[in-house]
């Protein structure tokens, strides 16, 4: 599953891909670039949704939903939110964009106790956006008091690439759902069909649009020694390279 992820940017680059977007005031004066953001950190996120007609950036905190195991989740399956007796599916029509830069996942490599995080990201794509789904949020937010909607982001399984990074269970390898930008916009529109939802989550980027090196420990307050930022390359000594399958 994808719990890190980065958006090192500003808003502006929101704006020019969505021309006339509102945007919340509290986005407006608290926004700063992130190149690491953890989704059990409890943080808010600037989250792009479409309610009548308006395009809005929109202050979410990345909570996810408790399921009915009475455990947190932070990502859904995209397979399964048609399924009527998901946990999804209720709030299926609640879709969202999530905009990165990059997202962070783990390769277990054998005979190594460490795992290697890896930095991926889009080709040609500055800022792209993974679709996810949201509800009234249930948490407090922190920084604020408040209590914002909540999101989750939406995976699949995994291509050949993501399927060696992602390696933990080679049964069942996950990736972040990556969209076209018409699969983007289009998974906005308000009146999307079951059968349009699923004709978005079933794309599957090809392993050959997508860029990714591995990276210094991501899950750590402390700079990296080098005093690089977290999503710069870092050469592991004897690493394998991601096989071409």
């Amino acid at each position: 599953m994808c719990y890190d992820v980065a958006f090192k940017t500003n808003i502006k680059t929101i704006q020019d891909y969505f021309p006339g977007i509102k945007v919340e005031n509290q986005l407006l004066l608290n926004f700063h670039d992130l190149d690491h953001i953890q989704a059990q950190g409890n943080l808010s996120y600037g989250i792009v949704v479409k309610e009548n007609g308006i395009i809005t950036l929109e202050n979410m905190l990345w909570a996810g939903k408790v399921n009915r195991g009475g455990q947190r989740v932070w990502n859904a399956r995209s397979e399964t939110i048609l399924e009527r007796n998901s946990l999804w599916y209720i709030i299926r029509k609640n879709r969202c964009l999530i905009p990165v830069t990059g997202v962070y996942e783990h390769r277990e490599i054998a005979g190594w106790k460490k795992k290697v995080p890896y930095y991926i990201g889009e080709l040609n794509r500055e800022v792209f956006y993974i679709p996810g789904l949201y509800d009234d949020g249930n948490i407090v937010d922190t920084t604020t008091r408040e209590i914002p909607r909540t999101f989750i982001l939406l995976t699949r399984k995994a291509n050949w690439a993501m399927s060696q990074i992602h390696n933990a269970n080679p049964q069942d390898p996950r990736m972040p759902l990556f969209l076209t930008p018409e699969l983007e916009l289009k998974w906005l529109s308000e009146n999307l069909t079951d059968e349009e939802i699923k004709e978005i989550t079933n794309y599957e980027i090809k392993s050959e649009d997508l860029k990714y090196h591995p990276v210094d420990t991501i899950r750590s307050r402390k700079p990296r020694a080098d005093g690089k930022s977290k999503d710069a390359p870092l050469e592991w000594k004897g690493l394998p390279a991601i096989a071409k399958l």
